[in-house]
């Protein structure tokens, strides 16, 4: 169980990844976030392809002078292999400090369009050490342009995200509703904003809770399944089933959330991974409540309820079976 303190309870920076595909409009919400806030605090990395960063430029604009703007315009935060992301981290963190004195609050960086958010969480492995919390937003075009089903890319975004944030309503028919209806099929664990909730969206929530999913639900390949962990279950079990689930699922894993307790604990403990890359766990609050309370839901491709039956130990996690309460 890969396990990152980057998006722990104890971190010190927020950090907002804003992915979305080609032309959905992340440019226009953070211009339109920054606009509203005292950026002094808050930097910017800008990922952009070819050697003028535009979408840089209309950020510059609306920050003002007193932001860190760093832009990338190698085009390759979508590749699992390039670590500039974590450099480009650092080096605003200290470009902060030396401008005004004052450590870092946020760091906003727009992916870019192409980018898959488990292969950008992977950088940020080389920077544990500044203790960042990340927080994934991802945007709905309202007009669904590009087709989510011809587009790996959509999927692995909206999936991913803890904040979902409907853009291009206006240009809609039908102001957005069946995007928004697929995107809650691919991923009910996200919260859904409007563009004028936008702040809201970008808060990183540090409430330890888990939604609960019906026991299947998605969209073509993509499902969300819940599966309750055995009361007899050691931590042990839990972490090899874990790391067998993604070891197994690879590429296919694309979300994870869940409470879990040990046989024999009393604390219940909020598990998260995008992709395959893990939070450290964090203590619920509040007393267990039931046989049925412990859970993670797996958001991935082409999982079926046979396919998790052949993850070791079998008996860990079971599907939930109708007439289980849900909690």
């Amino acid at each position: 169980m890969s396990l990152s303190p980057f998006m722990s309870g104890q971190a010190t920076i927020d950090v907002v990844i804003v992915t979305g595909f080609l032309g959905t409009g992340k440019t226009s919400l953070i211009r339109g976030l920054l606009e509203g806030l005292d950026t002094r605090r808050t930097g910017v990395i800008v990922n952009e392809a070819g050697d003028t960063s535009f979408d840089g430029i209309q950020i510059a604009a609306a920050t003002g002078d007193g932001s860190s703007i760093r832009m990338l315009g190698n085009g390759c935060l979508c590749c699992e292999g390039a670590d500039d992301l974590g450099e480009a981290v650092r080096a605003l963190v200290a470009q902060h400090i030396a401008l005004t004195g004052e450590p870092t609050e946020r760091i906003i960086v727009e992916a870019s369009g192409l980018a898959r958010p488990g292969k950008l969480l992977r950088q940020f492995q080389t920077i544990v050490d500044l203790r960042l919390r990340v927080h994934i937003v991802a945007t709905i075009d309202a007009t669904l342009a590009a087709d989510p089903d011809q587009h790996s890319e959509i999927v692995a975004q909206w999936a991913a995200a803890a904040s979902l944030v409907l853009t291009r309503e206006d240009l809609a028919p039908d102001g957005g509703a069946r995007a928004v209806r697929l995107a809650r099929a691919m991923n009910p664990l996200a919260q859904f904003f409007r563009r004028e909730d936008v702040e809201a969206a970008f808060q990183a929530s540090t409430a330890p809770s888990a939604s609960i999913a019906d026991d299947i639900q998605g969209h073509g390949k993509i499902r969300a399944t819940t599966l309750r962990q055995s009361p007899t279950a050691t931590w042990n079990d839990c972490t090899e089933w874990l790391d067998n689930l993604c070891g197994m699922g690879g590429e296919r894993i694309l979300r994870i959330k869940g409470l879990l307790r040990p046989a024999g604990g009393e604390r219940r403990w909020l598990v998260q991974a995008v992709g395959t890359t893990f939070a450290v766990p964090v203590p619920a609050p509040g007393p267990a409540d039931g046989p049925n309370d412990c859970h993670v839901v797996v958001i991935g491709e082409s999982l079926s309820s046979e396919w998790f039956a052949t993850v070791e130990p079998f008996a860990t996690f079971l599907p939930f079976q109708k007439g289980h309460n849900h909690v």
